[in-house]
């Protein structure tokens, strides 16, 4: 029924964009600007935005967002860079864009190039007695090629020497298709390049509920803004400033049933902002609610099944395989040429998870010949320890100088794997005062998020 609906909307926009030539044929009046806006409205210093004639709603006030991709952090002189601008926006009918580059002291900086020309055109217009080029959409280009947004790529060719930093200001409008300039919503962007500047992460996960973060910014003294690119994401601190900082932000709680990713730009780097659902069976006063949170926002979950997660249940050794490689990043595994393991059959939906973590010399299966794998067997305590290790990449951990859990012995296989997992900070052991590991314990789904989350920093 939802893509059904998608569909119908996708086909009413484009009734919208056939009624808008007819009226230019026909010389009716058309007040929005479907077949691209006037120049000098990407919101640049001296320049006006769109909500000057669409002035239903507060700029960026929408669920959406416009955002700039393509630039390189830095630039080489006459260096040619392909540049996307995607505007964002839900359930909009018609979308539009304008963009334009200047250097630090708002000149025209490098050639801007429509080379889509159906979709883009390239236009001109003085600002301050000074002629700025802009990239904005043509009529065809307005009509949505995909659900909830459009894309608009161009080139642009740097200057012929090094002028600084350069920012590409960019205003996007997400319109309803009435023909005039109401309930339209209008968002506005800029990204800088060369500017040499560089974050200390790129991510941050976090549960349903929301929080708050930070994230480090260096620079080599050129000026920057940190923009936040989705309402729910809100820059505290930190918002603009001239070489090293560090950006505060906050993350409002998620009540849409679903997980979800937004993102922080300075210069030409993304910070993304990953946020969970919420699980009726992990309530805030569980004490791995945070963790079970993040792993929901990374995609490793997706729960048990019926929106729930069930945290007490004991993890198998199938799904371990799962939790193991989306932790690593490889959510589609490659299909196996042949069977591996007698007991995991192609039909088995953790078929190609399994054999990826035998592959990667994660796992040698359950028996001594290594051809099973028990895929419904409970995944002990002491056994995560080897699986978690063996994935970051270390399949022989060095001997620790002593023993450090009561409760494993030098004796143990997993020895080594378990003492290296509380070097690493991922584990603490299973008792308030940290002597014993309960290594022939079933690990928990609520555990294996704590380990997974730790262990990965997800």
């Amino acid at each position: 029924m939802e893509t059904r609906k998608k569909l119908l909307k996708l086909a009413i926009a484009g009734a919208a964009v056939a009624l808008f030539v007819l009226q230019a044929l026909s010389g009716r009046s058309v007040h929005a600007f479907v077949s691209g806006p006037p120049a000098s409205h990407t919101d640049a210093p001296g320049e006006d935005n769109c909500t000057e004639c669409h002035t239903t709603f507060a700029l960026n006030s929408g669920n959406g967002n416009v955002t700039i991709t393509g630039l390189p952090d830095t630039y080489m002189p006459n260096q040619p860079v392909a540049v996307t601008v995607t505007v964002n926006h839900p359930n909009g009918f018609l979308y539009g864009f304008q963009v334009t580059a200047l250097d630090s002291m708002n000149h025209p900086a490098g050639a801007l190039a429509a080379t889509d020309s159906v979709n883009t055109q390239a236009i001109t217009g003085d600002v301050n007695s000074e002629t700025r080029s802009y990239i904005e959409q043509t009529q065809q280009g307005a009509f949505p090629v995909e659900f909830d947004r459009r894309s608009f790529t161009f080139n642009w060719t740097a200057p012929s020497s090094d002028v600084g930093p350069v920012t590409f200001y960019a205003a996007g409008n997400g319109a309803n298709g009435d023909g005039d300039s109401t309930g339209d919503y209008i968002y506005t962007t800029q990204v800088t390049t060369g500017c040499s500047l560089s974050f200390d992460t790129t991510s941050q996960s976090f549960a349903a509920g929301g929080g708050t973060g930070t994230f480090n910014l260096t620079g080599s003294g050129c000026s920057w803004n940190a923009i936040s690119h989705n309402d729910w994401i809100a820059i505290t601190s930190g918002s603009s400033g001239t070489g090293n900082a560090t950006v505060a932000y906050s993350v409002s709680a998620n009540d849409t049933g679903a997980i979800r990713s937004g993102t922080i730009t300075a210069g030409a780097h993304t910070f993304t902002v990953f946020q969970g659902m919420e699980f009726p069976d992990v309530p805030p006063s569980n004490l791995f609610y945070t963790e079970i949170g993040k792993l929901s926002a990374r995609g490793v979950t997706v729960g048990c099944g019926s929106g729930l997660y069930c945290p007490n249940d004991p993890v198998t050794r199938e799904q371990m395989a799962a939790f193991i490689m989306r932790a690593k990043g490889e959510f589609n595994p490659p299909t196996p040429q042949t069977q591996r393991f007698n007991d995991v059959p192609p039909a088995n939906v953790f078929y190609n998870f399994i054999d990826r973590l035998a592959e990667l010399q994660i796992t040698v299966g359950c028996t001594p010949d290594h051809t099973l794998y028990c895929p419904h067997d409970s995944v002990l305590r002491e056994q995560v320890a080897a699986f978690i290790i063996r994935g970051l990449g270390e399949l022989n951990p060095p001997m620790p100088p002593s023993q450090r859990f009561t409760d494993v012995p030098p004796s143990s296989v997993f020895y080594n794997f378990i003492d290296r997992l509380a070097v690493l900070q991922i584990t603490l052991g299973c008792t308030p005062d940290h002597t014993q590991y309960c290594p022939t314990d079933p690990a928990t789904r609520a555990q294996m998020a704590a380990f997974l989350v730790r262990a990965f920093q997800l």
